[in-house]
């Protein structure tokens, strides 16, 4: 027959075995969390990279648009300035012909006063 102390001994080699089955059960279960949790932390950067890229590009079609409104906006104001330019030339040309004008005539009524 099994004494009491063999009892007790097979009863604490149970739980022992117990515990240690525990033990086994939670290192794995932790095992898993942390490749779950590293599998989470990959997603994770992935998705950041991917809208570190969207943005980037986002950033870079605006950059593009500003400078080809900007390029279309110099030219309308290039475009208007050589009209404002060509205008005042040729307001300084009808300037200078009614001068020329005036000049002659001046020039023509001193030295041949008799004739005009």
């Amino acid at each position: 027959m099994a004494s009491h102390s063999d009892t007790h001994q097979d009863q604490a080699l149970t739980i022992i075995q117990s515990l240690a089955d525990r033990e086994r059960e939670l290192a794995a279960a932790v095992d898993r969390a942390k490749a779950e949790a590293e599998r989470m932390l990959e997603q994770a950067r992935a998705r950041a990279a991917q809208i570190r890229g969207d943005t980037a590009k986002a950033l870079d079609q605006q950059g593009a648009q500003h400078r080809a409104a900007l390029a279309a906006l110099s030219a309308e104001i290039a475009s208007q300035q050589d009209a404002l330019a060509a205008q005042a030339a040729a307001q300084l040309r009808t300037q200078a012909q009614a001068k020329l004008d005036a000049a002659v005539a001046a020039v023509v009524t001193r030295i041949l006063p008799e004739r005009c």
